[in-house]
């Protein structure tokens, strides 16, 4: 992770000062106000903030068993994602800077030479067919295709224009290889944790887990509408599971919650009664309300599919979100009673093996 910092850092400076920069600056930095009032919008950047730091995984009830008792969780809570809203400000600004500078180059190269279009996806075909740079092309095309082809497309074209480009750029295909790996451990660690309390063995339950991973992650390997269709359908899941982590506060006590979890002796920052508010009535009737435009959105925009999980347009439409999570309810729900069960018939034989002693 050290070295992709480091990267991100160096290629921030270096697309900086490619020929086109300050364009690819003005269009990051200008607000269209009129995409305000597309709830798609809200929930894309809700969902990739959800992403970025792990929230709504159920993680922090995995990891809460290896925290100290100690252990400055407020400090952990606004060092985690100001740490990540900065690497990504400092992202878009590698990746804006960049796609500006190259576009317009490749687009006079094609005039000669036609094969630099391809692989460029939508981009390419719109200069087929006789589109010409404007920002209306790079938002249809470039940043409508989404991280993957911003990745996997445009930042090859920056490692081009540095010395030691192909060095720089297994370096940071590799580093962002191994940040992905070592960030699929903690979300392993979740349900791995789940059947060792049920008395499973560890080596058996991670083996378990990822042969379950890698074959429910085959299809979005192999077919890119599936993987547009489960980033999509689970990232609007986290925004429901933050939700239910809310309500959950509320039964025990927010202010218990907030006394004794958040304000205990060995945390530096204390949070405020603001915080109690925002748990009770802000963040529920926020995530309410937007996943309920969302929907009305939907329905205004297709109603008589939105709520088709079949139909030509179901990669974002409401309907294949419900129809996915009905399944994984089901099924959760059926393994809940399993584990619950494995866990209680565990913890009493511990209890006979210490009264034994």
């Amino acid at each position: 992770m050290p070295i992709l910092i480091f990267l991100i850092l160096v290629l921030t400076v270096r697309a900086l000062f490619l020929p086109g920069a300050s364009e690819g600056l003005s269009f990051l930095f200008t607000i269209d106000w009129a995409n305000l009032a597309h709830p798609k919008i809200w929930v894309e950047a809700l969902i990739q903030n959800a992403w970025d730091t792990g929230a709504g995984w159920g993680l922090v009830l995995c990891y809460a068993a290896y925290m100290r008792k100690n252990e400055d969780t407020t400090l952990n809570a606004i060092m985690l994602p100001t740490a990540n809203n900065i690497i990504s400000l400092l992202a878009a600004i590698m990746v804006f800077s960049t796609v500006f500078s190259a576009v317009p180059q490749l687009m006079e190269q094609a005039k000669t030479d036609p094969s630099v279009l391809n692989g460029l996806g939508s981009l390419g075909t719109a200069v087929e067919n006789g589109a010409v740079f404007s920002t209306e092309l790079m938002q249809k095309t470039v940043f409508n295709e989404g991280n993957k082809g911003i990745t996997f497309i445009w930042m090859p074209q920056l490692f081009k224009t540095m010395v030691m480009g192909q060095f720089f750029m297994i370096l940071f295909f590799s580093a962002l290889a191994f940040a992905a790996f070592t960030s699929m451990i903690a979300q392993v660690e979740v349900s791995t944790r789940a059947f060792v309390d049920a008395g499973m063995g560890r080596t058996k339950a991670v083996k378990i887990i990822c042969v379950g991973v890698f074959v429910l992650g085959v299809p979005s390997a192999i077919w890119m509408p599936v993987l547009d269709n489960q980033d999509w359908v689970w990232g609007v899941a986290l925004m429901l599971a933050g939700l239910f982590f809310a309500i959950s506060v509320i039964p025990y006590g927010v202010k218990k919650f907030r006394e004794e979890n958040l304000n205990h002796p060995g945390s530096n920052i204390k949070i405020g009664r603001y915080w109690d508010i925002i748990i009770a009535f802000l963040a529920p009737s926020q995530m309410i309300f937007l996943l309920g435009w969302f929907a009305y959105d939907s329905y205004k925009s297709a109603p008589e599919t939105w709520l088709h999980p079949f139909s030509s347009d179901n990669i974002y439409n409401v309907g294949t979100i419900l129809f996915q999570w009905t399944i994984a309810i089901a099924v959760l729900m059926f393994l809940n009673k399993w584990i619950v069960r494995k866990i209680t018939e565990h913890s009493n034989k511990l209890k006979a093996v210490e009264k034994k002693d």
